[in-house]
């Protein structure tokens, strides 16, 4: 993070450092092509020095970076609003609404909840909601929805934001998704194309591979464009630093960097006229291999609109522009895209006309009842009864039946929701890995009870983890499976399911928000009959 910090401070003091002047409208639609990422939790002297470097180099957009708080956020975005005469777009990762990047705003479902969901109109309100609220904290361009299908369970990156695996589920999600962004007059960005569910790394990090053979890419990864594309509804697509061999076989090209995957398959092929976003030209994956001139112009050349976050904006902004001057690079192409990016955002978006926000309201304005509602109807919604082969749900009369949470605290939502319900009813808690000792003695106190209903938290997303379960705790639930009547509820990844498949009664709450864990519980006292589906096959 002090990397970071002293790299923008560094790039910020550097305003004035001279570069090759094309002429000046040349060297502001230049400028317009760039996005500089922000940390939301930097200095103010910092964010003054660095508008200085956006007014010199007529940068176009602003990446707001990292993890804060929404004060941190009102201050940053007020402060770019006051310097900078020509109002940069803001862009950020907003997936599942704020809390994706400051740690006080609604938490809303993850993709992979959503799409349990039956209810179209739900996520569409949801990004109605989540549209709303990024507006109002200065957001012109949400890099969101993941258009992944996420068919590797073993995928690090992707996983819960992605809307499953299912091609047309996942279509007719993003759809409702899209729609309810764009009514909030906020930009969409598809991400990442063609598909980065299939992979095993982290783009971040390294360079990922998607494995799919033309047939496979054509069928499966690019569904939800071809579908989505010809509506209008995607505004924006980001690129992914990923190897897909089937496209282009040059050796370390991602897709960013490939003119066969972003000219010829996504403009050319698609039919995509909106903007292309090249994810962030900072990451492991390029500067593995490149340096910033290289990934800047290969970058450009592949047909990328919005070159974002470069790991040293001076090299970059001198590469294009030297490009430019010595006639490699067509400066009506640039002109033409940095008019690509006026149309389809800045006049969408109206940001020329933001007015400054108000920190003494912005929280009340963000906060309302409707909401908080609108999050407990969608986890609500979410709630999926994997199997029920004894019909033992829904408890009415719960005579001999204890609770037990295994991870998390041993008082929660989900608790107090059944004991509300079953007033007296023993609760007994265990460590999401237990020891030998803890399990005996929960075992000896769990021996007058038939019924187990058992919340299981503190889930990760990594298979290779057991999902953070220990061997132990997971015989433990088994073995009791065996000798009672156990109602397994799981609040965290699908895929999780694959440990238990001898368990004949479960219910998947995905994550363990309060809202789910209450909702999970009326599942088992009867206060609810779930609706949900999984979105993704459970690996035997």
């Amino acid at each position: 993070m002090k990397k970071i910090l002293l790299l923008l401070v560094f790039l910020a003091a550097s305003y004035g450092v001279s570069a090759m002047q094309p002429q000046p409208d040349l060297d502001s639609a230049i400028g317009s092509l760039f996005a500089i990422p922000i940390p939301v939790h930097v200095s103010h002297e910092s964010v003054e020095e660095i508008c200085q470097f956006i007014n010199q180099h007529h940068i176009g957009a602003v990446l707001v970076d990292r993890v804060g708080t929404i004060d941190q956020q009102v201050a940053l975005i007020n402060t770019i609003l006051r310097l900078c005469p020509h109002k940069p777009l803001i862009l950020q990762d907003l997936e599942w609404g704020l809390t994706m990047r400051l740690t006080d705003g609604i938490r809303f479902p993850h993709a992979l909840t959503c799409v349990a969901i039956q209810n179209q109109e739900l996520i569409n309100r949801m990004a109605q909601e989540i549209g709303r609220q990024v507006k109002l904290l200065g957001v012109d361009v949400a890099l969101q929805p993941v258009f992944d299908l996420n068919t590797n369970p073993r995928n690090p990156v992707i996983g819960d934001r992605s809307f499953g695996q299912f091609p047309e589920r996942v279509t007719q999600a993003l759809r409702a998704y899209l729609s309810g962004l764009e009514s909030q007059q906020v930009a969409d960005c598809a991400k990442h194309f063609p598909n980065h569910g299939p992979t095993c790394e982290d783009s971040h990090c390294t360079l990922a591979i998607n494995p799919h053979d033309i047939e496979q890419l054509q069928n499966v990864d690019l569904h939800p464009y071809k579908q989505l594309i010809p509506t209008g509804l995607v505004r924006c697509v980001m690129p992914a630093h990923m190897h897909v061999p089937a496209l282009d076989n040059q050796p370390n090209r991602s897709a960013t960097l490939s003119y066969a995957i972003v000219t010829e398959l996504l403009r050319k092929q698609l039919g995509f006229n909106g903007v292309i976003i090249a994810d962030a030209l900072r990451m492991g994956a390029l500067i593995k291999y490149f340096d910033t001139a290289t990934i800047t112009l290969e970058a450009f050349n592949a047909g990328n609109d919005i070159l974002l976050a470069p790991a040293d904006m001076i090299a970059a902004i001198q590469a294009l522009k030297k490009a430019v001057q010595n006639g490699s690079i067509s400066a009506d192409e640039v002109r033409l895209r940095a008019e690509r990016i006026n149309q389809q955002l800045r006049m969408f978006t109206h940001v020329d006309q933001k007015k400054l926000i108000d920190p003494t309201t912005i929280k009340k304005q963000l906060e309302t009842p409707e909401a908080y509602a609108l999050k407990k109807e969608l986890y609500t919604a979410a709630i999926t009864l994997v199997r029920d082969r004894n019909t033992i749900i829904p408890i009415t009369t719960p005579t001999q039946t204890a609770v037990i949470t295994m991870g998390s605290k041993p008082e929660n939502s989900f608790v107090n929701a059944l004991q509300a319900q079953y007033t007296g009813i023993p609760t007994y808690h265990i460590p999401a890995q237990p020891n030998g000792m803890e399990i005996n003695e929960l075992q000896t106190q769990l021996r007058d009870y038939g019924t187990i209903i058992i919340g299981v938290f503190d889930i990760n997303k990594r298979d290779y983890t057991r999902f953070g379960l220990s061997d132990d705790g997971i015989d433990f639930i088994r073995q009791l499976s065996k000798t009672k009547r156990v109602i397994l509820t799981i609040f965290g990844s699908p895929y999780s399911l694959a440990l238990f498949a001898d368990i004949p009664t479960i219910i998947m709450a995905y994550e363990d928000d309060p809202d789910a864990q209450e909702a999970a519980a009326h599942a088992v006292t009867g206060k609810l009959t779930p609706t949900g589906t999984l979105p993704v096959e459970i690996p035997a």
